[in-house]
This record gives C-alpha cells, sequence and structure tokens, in this order.
C-alpha cells in the first residue's frame, strides 16, 4: 500500500474532482469501451463513494448504488501511475465493511474479462463468479458476473 492513503465517504466538495478522475481513467480504450457499451454513464452520488487520498490529492474512487440489502459496485477507479499498490483492494474493502453496517446482504458487480487484474480484485476479496454473457457485437465483450454475500450485525434503524 501506499504510504499516507486515506480512505473515506465522498462529499459534496469531492463531486468535481471526482468527475475528473473518472474522466482520466475513462479515457483508456478499453475502459472507455467498457463505459460505452455496458453501463449508463457512471453517475458519482458522493453519498454511494468512496475517495483514497495521498496526501490530500484524490487517487481514487469506488461508487455503488444500494437498497436496503442489494449493492450494486458501478465502479473503482484508480490514477493509473498509483495503480499496483493496493488502492483499489484498500477501496474495496472499505466500501465492503460500509456495506456490511447498512445491512446489505448481497453485493453485484460486472466485470469485462478483458481485465484479468480486475477480475482478480474481486476474487480476492472473496467474491464467487456467478455467471458470464457474452455481448453480441462485433467485439464479443465477454463480462464476468461476481456477487459477494456479506455476514455481520445488521444496523439497527432508528
Amino acid at each position: 500500500m501506499l504510504p499516507d492513503v486515506c480512505i473515506q465517504q465522498a462529499v459534496d466538495a469531492d463531486r468535481a474532482v471526482l468527475q475528473n478522475l473518472v474522466a482520466q481513467v475513462c479515457a483508456e480504450p478499453l475502459v472507455r469501451f467498457f463505459f460505452d457499451t455496458r453501463n449508463p454513464p457512471l453517475i458519482l452520488d458522493v453519498g454511494c463513494a468512496m475517495v483514497a487520498r495521498q496526501n490530500h490529492e484524490t487517487i481514487g474512487v469506488a461508487v455503488w448504488a444500494q437498497d436496503e440489502t442489494i449493492a450494486v459496485l458501478t465502479g473503482i477507479v484508480v490514477r493509473a501511475d498509483r495503480r499496483r499498490f493496493g488502492v483499489a483492494t484498500a477501496l474495496l474493502q472499505v466500501v465492503l465493511d460500509h456495506l456490511r453496517h447498512e445491512g446489505v446482504r448481497l453485493i453485484d458487480v460486472t466485470v469485462g474479462a478483458q481485465l484479468p487484474g480486475v477480475c482478480a480484485l474481486f476474487e480476492n476479496a472473496g467474491f464467487r463468479v456467478v455467471g458470464r454473457s457474452v455481448e453480441e457485437t462485433s467485439d464479443k465483450m465477454v463480462w464476468v458476473h461476481f456477487e459477494r454475500r456479506l455476514m455481520g450485525r445488521r444496523r439497527q434503524k432508528t
């Protein structure tokens, strides 16, 4: 893990920085292809986002959507020059802990099979493959569908 990395809930003041970070990462061809072909535009709801900062600079973000018991992880983005240092793993662990505390019991995520490092991130975090699908386009994009069940104490409603 990189030194001096802090992971915390995103706040409204983070919105512009996060949109810039996502735009930078989405400029990479394979990542752009993923977002263009599979997902609607990544919506940054700061209430469902964790940010990774190093020395007050935002270097990563994890975004999800959730209801009472199910969450869908819609993206984990780390700056290219900060990858392979455990930032995505740390972001994912904080998100899992947060969602468990919120009472979420099931997390889904879909990843392009062409991104073996991303698939390994989820496999190493205890997600299991629940299916694969092939996009019926000229590119025949293969998608891997993962899920993870969370255990733990359910948050008390007040």
